[in-house]
């Protein structure tokens, strides 16, 4: 007589299922958050677009790091631009503040500068800038934890027209950096001053026509200031 073993029943086999597909679910919850979340740490995501950045740049080499999103992204290359300098540049959507302290080792010790520069957006002060505070405090352990980039310069965002109502918020903040404690080699740097009218008011000009991105004459008019702080050396084109 064969042996008759007892029969599933309909909710048994779901939950099988339903057992047997989590870890496929809990990975796919990953990647869709890796894909929509502008703010993800993600240090597998950040080396492999630095990997294809190195690639590219393979002769931008040197002992100053600038680290940038949409700013440095949309910065015209050609003369009188950090792009033709000696400064190694990584561009990337996803080098937010708190994926830079997350991801740290791979986006500066690796590179071993002795200067780096992190170019802020207007939304890490208007919309997250305890985030940005926390994350500046990260990347200070996180620095002196790899003993890279002695020096280490936060420059503030593009600050036009448009965001006249966050004035307060952008002085605040940057009182907030200067009250970090613990942090040698820690500057803040506002090139918007270049950016102004008369009256010291966001020149719009600059930011036509939409008041708050800014134009190519206002990437020509900052340069020279930042060239001077970070030192930076035209290069041949």
């Amino acid at each position: 007589m064969e042996k008759e073993y007892p029969k599933l029943g309909t909710l048994n086999i779901v939950l099988i299922v339903i057992v047997l597909s989590l870890p496929l679910i809990a990975l796919m919850a990953k990647q869709l958050s890796i894909t929509t979340n502008p703010l993800s740490s993600d240090c597998g995501d950040v080396t492999r677009e630095l990997e294809a950045q190195d690639i590219a740049y393979a002769g931008a080499t040197g002992s100053i790091l600038i680290l940038g999103r949409d700013s440095m992204i949309r910065w015209p290359h050609g003369a009188n631009s950090p792009w033709q300098t000696n400064a190694m540049i990584k561009a990337s959507h996803l080098l937010h503040p708190a994926a830079i302290a997350a991801c740290f080792q791979r986006l500066v010790a690796h590179y071993q500068p002795t200067t780096t520069l992190l170019l802020l957006e207007p939304e890490d002060i208007l919309a997250g800038s305890e985030r940005t505070l926390t994350a500046l405090e990260s990347m200070r352990e996180s620095r002196d934890y790899w003993s890279s980039s002695p020096r280490f310069v936060v420059a503030l965002p593009f600050r036009g027209p448009r965001f006249r109502n966050g004035l307060s918020l952008w002085s605040k903040f940057e009182q907030a950096i200067n009250a970090i404690e613990g942090f040698p080699g820690l500057e803040v740097l506002d090139l918007n001053g270049a950016l102004v009218d008369n009256k010291g008011a966001p020149n719009a000009d600059f930011y036509w026509p939409d008041g708050k991105t800014p134009s190519r004459d206002a990437y020509q008019a900052i340069f020279p200031n930042l060239a001077q702080t970070l030192g930076l050396k035209q290069t041949e084109t």
